[in-house]
């Protein structure tokens, strides 16, 4: 129980504190997935981006599942390597008295085969990035240089986040196991 309150009290800190440099690292096993995702949905807020980084089949596109379906979304779609964009549904989020209750919208976006920061403006992203009620949850964020980030949010005036969470993803030594490194960050 000890364990649980300082993991907690660190994630308040680290969602809360814009100056925190901080990072949590945390081993959690897929069977622990969405015990984790229920408690990391506590924290987040409408506005928040989540930049997952890891390689090939550490978990990112499960992780975003598991958050998805934390938030009340009925079923997760498909990762959208292919498509680049999948947009959730959570109008029967009906937990009004969590932090999230505000959220109605999980953007899923897999940056992936995107070859620069310019072909953000062809996604047409301004109406998900501008939306107060949305979560945005990158893949591959760093496909994207922050230079393009602040080129894009320059050419279309569109609201810069207020958090940004990056959450690194390793295999950890068991083939079940992920260690997750939270952190602040900015673009």
């Amino acid at each position: 129980m000890d364990d649980f309150l300082t993991l907690k009290n660190s994630f308040q800190e680290l969602f809360e504190d814009e100056s925190m440099s901080k990072e949590i690292s945390i081993q959690i096993s897929f069977a622990d997935l969405n015990s984790f995702s229920q408690f990391l949905v506590s924290f987040l807020k409408a506005g928040d981006w989540l930049f997952l980084d890891g390689d090939l089949g550490a978990g990112k596109t499960s992780l975003t599942k598991e958050i998805s379906l934390s938030l009340g979304a009925k079923q997760h779609s498909t990762s959208p390597t292919f498509s680049i964009l999948n947009t959730e549904n959570l109008i029967d989020n009906n937990i009004s008295q969590n932090s999230y209750s505000d959220l109605k919208k999980l953007v899923h976006l897999d940056l992936y085969r995107l070859k620069s920061g310019r072909e953000l403006l062809y996604l047409g992203l301004e109406e998900e990035f501008n939306s107060k009620n949305t979560l945005c949850v990158f893949e591959w964020p760093y496909n994207i240089d922050n230079d393009d980030y602040r080129s894009f949010f320059q050419i279309t005036k569109c609201s810069k986040p207020k958090r940004i969470i990056e959450i690194c993803i390793e295999i950890g030594e068991q083939e079940d196991l992920r260690i997750y490194h939270f952190k602040r960050t900015k673009i």
